[in-house]
């Protein structure tokens, strides 16, 4: 239980202000018994995050191509279409039904904000703020680790930490480090949902499986398959809110299509494309010239 308010106020506002001022420790102690943040972990952590960071300054002082895409590669695609959505709008007026990742276009939109027109600065923090949301996905993980195994925790952590591939992506400036990274938050946040039957770790985990799948189209399976474990674990009362907490991550851009595009599309348009490379065993994953 929350410790009491010591004094009424007359302001609820200021009623608020003073007991988060006089429960500060409380709350400061709740937050990091959520995080699993003992002195221990924390030192981990930082360890983590100093070795991510020597990685990021070697990598963007030895690898021009990191600040300087090719015309062509992915991440010069979405530094183009982060200045449209700069010039034209959120909307993209003008434009058809997105054929991109449209919640990366607008992520990349928001980091030519806060750099302008310069390119370096654009892709150096790019890369950064991406680099920290890996290294914050690294504590869910540690989450989800102590609610599955018992035994060899650290082990687990330091391959899905130190994972060569992971390292790779992390000074790429392409969506796939921020995939990986809300998967894990949202497994997290599925499975504290089972152990406490959280209404807000629902609302959680249907508004990331909702971004996911507009960043993959394959999570539209998963989306399924929480679902089915909803009606055979009994929380059928839950399906509505995680649909609409589903619906309220996509939702938006399927307007955008309708009502700009006048195309009735809730996903880009290579969604199916990717599904069928991920799930057909037979096909060849390349890009052929028409």
């Amino acid at each position: 239980a929350l410790p009491p308010i010591r004094q009424k106020r007359s302001s609820l506002l200021g009623g608020r202000f003073f007991y988060c001022m006089q429960n500060s420790k409380y709350f400061l102690k709740s937050g990091l018994n959520f995080l699993s943040v003992s002195r221990k972990n924390c030192v981990f952590y930082i360890l983590l995050l100093m070795l991510y960071l020597v990685h990021y300054f070697y990598s963007l002082s030895h690898i021009p191509e990191l600040i300087f895409p090719p015309p062509g590669s992915d991440a010069f695609t979405f530094e183009i279409f982060s200045d449209v959505v700069k010039q034209t709008g959120l909307q993209l007026k003008g434009w058809p039904a997105y054929f991109l990742t449209p919640p990366y276009i607008y992520f990349c939109w928001l980091i030519k904000i806060l750099t302008g027109n310069n390119i370096i600065h654009y892709f150096k923090l790019l890369i950064f703020v991406q680099l920290i949301i890996f290294w914050i996905s690294i504590i869910y993980f540690h989450l989800v680790l102590q609610k599955i195994f018992y035994e060899a925790k650290i082990f687990y952590l330091l391959i899905y930490a130190l994972y060569p591939v992971y390292l790779f992506y992390i000074v790429i400036p392409v969506k796939d480090i921020l995939v990986i990274a809300l998967f894990v938050m949202q497994i997290y946040y599925i499975i504290r949902f089972f152990e406490q039957n959280s209404l807000l770790s629902c609302m959680v985990a249907g508004i990331l499986t909702g971004l996911l799948s507009e960043f993959r189209g394959t999570f539209l399976a998963m989306a399924l398959v929480i679902l089915l474990f909803f009606i055979h674990y009994g929380y059928k009362k839950y399906i509505v809110i995680f649909l609409f907490s589903f619906c309220l991550a996509i939702v938006p851009f399927f307007l955008r299509n309708y009502l700009i595009a006048h195309e009735l599309l809730a996903y880009n348009c290579v969604s199916g494309f990717h599904f069928y490379l991920g799930n057909n065993e037979h096909c060849e994953p390349v890009y052929l010239p028409v």
